[in-house]
């Protein structure tokens, strides 16, 4: 009887796990009667194209999941919370899972798209400047001061993407922890800062160029580097990530770079010859310009 008993469970189990059921809030083990989806639980239909011809998966590329619908399912900011007004989990991973949001980026995509984010024109163009300004310990406490901010930031923002998993990121938290108007100022803020930040990324590239190059204006770079971004920009979220992947490789590759140029250079291997060392600490010392060279 227990024999019997025991290979019948099993085959259910086997069915479970051969014809998986969609998420749903009772799955999640969400039980409040207060949420009700109209007309039945979300349905994922399964007219999946197999081999979709080049112009479509460009332009599906650009859209949400096409392969994936949720029909008749209702859930609007308001269902994120509980009767007391505090964020549901449950019901914020129901939300989420139901955007039709495909992931299409690999995880090395990811990897190295938050490694070669850390590493921008502040460290290749900017830091030389500031080291002439500052002096070399006012360099290592700005590094120090904002690298432990990012730090603590970072992590905080890591925690709570993983406790409350929604669409939104910073500004969906600031719209719940803080206010609705803080969340959408949070929002229009992010969408200024890289209409900012894109310019001026393009014309620190082309500074770059011209430092070797200055027989070619800086508005040659400018527009080869507009219609390169645009270009890769075109080719959907795979050719974004391998473009990204690419890009973020060489700046590694080229802050290697310089970490061993630099100790050539110190051990003698400069135009002026000479072991350097600690040659700047002490002229013109480690704070050059004093307090206004660390604000600097």
């Amino acid at each position: 009887m227990s024999i019997s008993h025991s290979l019948h469970s099993h085959h259910d189990y086997c069915e479970e796990l051969s014809n998986p059921s969609p998420l749903t809030s009772n799955s999640l083990g969400y039980q409040d009667s207060s949420t009700h989806f109209p007309s039945g639980e979300p349905w994922y239909s399964d007219d999946r194209e197999r081999h979709p011809s080049l112009s479509k998966r460009f332009v599906d590329s650009f859209t949400r999941d096409p392969n994936r619908r949720t029909i008749n399912l209702t859930i609007n900011s308001t269902d994120h919370y509980n009767h007391d007004g505090a964020l549901d989990p449950h019901m914020a991973v129901l939300a989420t899972a139901n955007t039709a949001l495909a992931r299409k980026l690999k995880g090395r995509h990811l990897q190295m798209i938050a490694i070669g984010g850390s590493i921008g024109t502040g460290l290749f163009v900017a830091s030389g400047r500031m080291l002439h300004e500052g002096g070399p310990a006012s360099l290592l406490i700005a590094f120090s001061l904002i690298g432990g901010m990012l730090f603590c930031t970072v992590h905080a923002l890591g925690a709570m993407a993983v406790l409350y998993p929604v669409a939104g990121s910073f500004s969906a938290y600031s719209t719940r922890f803080l206010d609705p108007a803080w969340g959408f100022a949070m929002g229009w803020n992010y969408a200024m800062q890289w209409l900012i930040i894109l310019p001026l990324e393009i014309v620190a590239a082309s500074i770059t160029i011209n430092f070797w190059n200055n027989t070619l204006h800086r508005s040659i770079f400018v527009t080869i580097f507009l219609v390169l971004i645009i270009s890769i920009n075109l080719f959907g979220v795979k050719g974004y990530g391998e473009a990204e992947f690419v890009f973020s490789l060489v700046k590694v590759v080229a802050v290697i770079g310089f970490i061993i140029l630099g100790i050539i250079i110190n051990c003698a291997g400069n135009p002026y010859g000479g072991y350097i060392g600690g040659k700047f600490w002490v002229e013109p010392g480690p704070f050059n310009n004093g307090f206004k060279g660390l604000c600097s």
